[in-house]
């Protein structure tokens, strides 16, 4: 049937699924500590739930420098929010103004200790080795002294000829420590990926696996340099465990010993 003369056809407008359906940022992509730390929209949407909140105060207690508890880890399943919170830390720590809102009222809010923080993201290298990088080189921190420096590559330098004794690494971040302490701050080293180095030291025998336990003991108890340590891991140290040949393995769960209960995610 051909249509009347002089008559209009009628327009049919079609929407998109686009025009009626928006996904929140933070269901996109998932949260990099490395690049989302300065990007206070990276914090949109954020939800403040009981074990975040929980999480807060005792971080808030903990990671002062005359506490004797500076060292926690917080755990829980892939997708439960760990790299977001961890977001969240770093940018509250360092003063950003929406995590600051975010975390209004609570026990870390209340806090007048002045922060310096180091993020490291984990991944299959020398945790000991990643460390040494960071504090020579900080991206967002004081940088160390020229004669902690010198030390720190004089130290790199031996571990690349076998040299992996990890109270040498450890006395470099105290020095650094104290270098922030005297500036009247604190150091935090904000680790995401941890169980990443787990792994690489179950691998590498040329790995001490007491690095772990040495970091947090040394970032306990009353100190010169205070520094405090939060760890973000997929699951248990235990769990890792199960990676290391029998004779290694129990120096592995020691490990987690010195660590705070976790802060379940």
């Amino acid at each position: 049937m051909e249509p009347v003369k002089g008559t209009v056809e009628p327009t049919i407008e079609y929407e998109t699924i686009a025009s009626r359906v928006s996904v929140a940022r933070r269901y996109v992509r998932a949260i990099d500590l490395g690049r989302d730390i300065n990007d206070p929209d990276a914090l949109t949407g954020f939800v403040s739930t009981p074990s975040v909140q929980e999480a807060l105060r005792r971080l808030g207690t903990g990671l002062r420098s005359e506490s004797g508890q500076r060292a926690f880890r917080v755990t829980g399943p892939y997708g439960s929010g760990k790299s977001s919170f961890a977001v969240l830390l770093a940018q509250a720590l360092s003063g950003g103004d929406r995590a600051k809102k975010i975390i209004e009222g609570s026990e870390l809010d209340r806090t007048d200790e002045q922060i310096v923080v180091i993020p490291l993201i984990g991944r299959r290298v020398s945790l000991g080795d990643d460390l040494l990088a960071h504090i020579s080189n900080p991206s967002d921190a004081p940088q160390p002294s020229f004669d902690l420096l010198s030390a720190i590559k004089a130290t790199r330098e031996a571990r690349s000829m076998g040299y992996r004794d990890p109270d040498a690494v450890l006395i470099h971040v105290e020095a650094y420590a104290a270098e922030i302490a005297a500036t009247g701050q604190m150091l935090v080293l904000l680790v995401d990926e941890m169980g990443r180095y787990i792994e690489y030291a179950a691998t590498a025998p040329d790995e001490d696996p007491s690095i772990f336990q040495r970091l947090a003991e040394r970032g306990c108890g009353p100190s010169k340099a205070p520094y405090g340590v939060v760890g973000f891991l997929h699951s248990q140290f235990s769990t890792k465990t199960s990676l290391l040949a029998t004779v290694r393995k129990p120096r592995y769960i020691c490990s987690q010993t010195p660590f705070s209960t976790s802060l379940a995610s």
